[in-house]
C-alpha cells in the first residue's frame, strides 16, 4: 500500500501562548514550541487521531482533538482553536429567541420537545447559543473551551466541552433533565427498534454527521430523522445521559467510579457501529471533550 505524507502545522504564537504539548495516535506526549510543524507518515487510509494542548502564559489550556488523513495537510491556529479575540466578552452570538430548552432554533421551528411513551425529548441536542444563555443568565461556571469552541463552530452547532455535571445544570436550570438511556435509545429507535434512527441502512454523508473533521450545525442531517422526529441521535456529538456506568471491566480497562453513560457516536468516529441506537460508551462525569454534548427530557 502507498504511503502517505501529512504535514501538520501550527502556530499559536499570539496571546501569549508560550508552548504545546503535542500527542498522535498512542505515541508518547511530546512538548512542543508555539510554533511549528510535524510530518505524519502512514498508509493512504490511515487516519491520525492528534490531540494539541496550548498552554497560554497565564496559565490557561486550549486543547484541540481531531483526526488527520494520511496524505493530507492540516494547519491550525488561534482562530481554528476558537480562542475568544481581546475585548469579547460575550461570546455566544446569541439571538433573544433562543429557547434554553434544547430545541427551537428560530420562532418558527414547531415543538421544543417532542411526547414519547410517558416522557418527552429535544428535538435537537443543546446549541452553543442557547448554552451561552445559560452561562450568562445564571452565572454558572463552566470553564472556557466550550467558548473557544462556540466562536470556531458557531451558535447554532451543538454545544461541546461540557461536563455531565455541566449538563446537569443546564437542564436543572431549564426546568428539564437528561434522558436516561432507555429513553434515548427509546426515541432513537422509534417505535420498530431500528439499528439506527433512520432505519437498518448503515449511515452515509445524508443521514449522519460521522467521520467528519468537526460537528455541524443541529438538524442539519433531516434524512437521519428518528421514528420519534429527533436529530442528530446518531453522529454530530456523543450525548450525555442520567445513567451510570455499570462497574466492569473491558479488557485491561477499569470504567471509573461515577462514570456516566452517552450514546449516539460523534463526528469523529469512522465505525459505523458507533453509531447505532444500542451503542453505548460511558466517561467520567467530569470530562470535558470537543465530541460530547448533551439534549434534553421531561417527564410530563
Amino acid at each position: 500500500m502507498a504511503k502517505g505524507k501529512s504535514r501538520l502545522s501550527w502556530d499559536f504564537s499570539g496571546k501569549g501562548s508560550a508552548q504545546c504539548t503535542l500527542t498522535v495516535d498512542n505515541n508518547p506526549a511530546e512538548v512542543v514550541a508555539a510554533t511549528g510543524e510535524k510530518i505524519l507518515v502512514g498508509d493512504d487510509n490511515d487516519v491520525f487521531y492528534v490531540k494539541l494542548v496550548v498552554h497560554f502564559g497565564d496559565g490557561k489550556e486550549s486543547t484541540w482533538n481531531g483526526k488527520v488523513q494520511a496524505g493530507k495537510d492540516c494547519s491550525l491556529s488561534l482562530s481554528g482553536l476558537g480562542i475568544v479575540p481581546d475585548g469579547v466578552d460575550d461570546a455566544s452570538g446569541l439571538p433573544s429567541n433562543f429557547d434554553p430548552r434544547g430545541g427551537t432554533i428560530s420562532p418558527t421551528d414547531g415543538s421544543v420537545l417532542l411526547a414519547v411513551e410517558g416522557f418527552q425529548i429535544s428535538k435537537y441536542d443543546v446549541t452553543n447559543a442557547q448554552y451561552a444563555r445559560f452561562v450568562k443568565v445564571s452565572g454558572y461556571q463552566s470553564g472556557t473551551e466550550w467558548i473557544r469552541y462556540s466562536q470556531a463552530w458557531g451558535p447554532r452547532a451543538p454545544v461541546v466541552c461540557v461536563s455531565w455535571d455541566d449538563a446537569q445544570a443546564y437542564c436543572k436550570w431549564a426546568g428539564l433533565r437528561l434522558p436516561t438511556g432507555q429513553e434515548w435509545q427509546r426515541a432513537a429507535q422509534g417505535p420498530h427498534g431500528r439499528d439506527y434512527p433512520w432505519g437498518n441502512d448503515p449511515p452515509d454523508a445524508e443521514r449522519a454527521v460521522w467521520n467528519s473533521d468537526r460537528p455541524r450545525e443541529v438538524g442539519s442531517r433531516p434524512a437521519g430523522i428518528s421514528g420519534s422526529g429527533c436529530l442528530d441521535m446518531a453522529g454530530n456529538v456523543c450525548q450525555w445521559t442520567s445513567d451510570d456506568a455499570e462497574p466492569e471491566l473491558s479488557g485491561t480497562y477499569q470504567i471509573n467510579k461515577g462514570s456516566k453513560v452517552l450514546r449516539g457516536g460523534s463526528w469523529m468516529n469512522d465505525d459505523p457501529c458507533y453509531l447505532q441506537c444500542s451503542y453505548n460508551v460511558s466517561f467520567p462525569h467530569g470530562d470535558r471533550y470537543n465530541f460530547l454534548g448533551f439534549r434534553c427530557a421531561r417527564t410530563p
